[in-house]
């Protein structure tokens, strides 16, 4: 079994992030269609923890989605845990593009942070 670690940083406020990733309807619609989630448990705008089947996964992985705020970013780390070897590299890609990418998409589009600095 392999192990996912992702980090993320989305220039809106952690309750616009969280809102996006509760939303049944939200930007992460598609990645909730090919998985199936089950809570384990939710502090709000803090961390998300699920047991997740993806594919023909018969025994779930762990997946925890932390998030923390400072200077108007929201910094997000994925750890999935006990992703079947056959499986980490498009479940990696999965996470890149179907989950946190439209998630930042989203988020950024649909908050009112001012970004000032390098790297923009």
């Amino acid at each position: 079994m392999s192990v996912i670690r992702q980090s993320y940083i989305i220039h809106g406020t952690v309750g616009k992030v969280w809102e996006a990733m509760m939303d049944p309807a939200g930007p992460t619609k598609l990645f909730r269609e090919m998985a199936r989630f089950k809570n384990l448990e939710i502090k709000p705008k803090k961390t998300w923890v699920q047991f997740c089947w993806m594919g023909k996964q018969t025994k779930p992985s762990r997946v925890q989605i932390s998030l923390t705020y400072e200077n108007q970013r929201t910094y997000i780390d994925l750890l999935h845990e006990d992703v079947p070897d056959n499986d980490r590299d498009k479940i990696n890609k999965l996470w890149k593009d179907s989950y946190f990418g439209p998630l930042r998409d989203w988020v950024e589009r649909n908050s009112p942070v001012v970004r000032v600095g390098f790297g923009y």
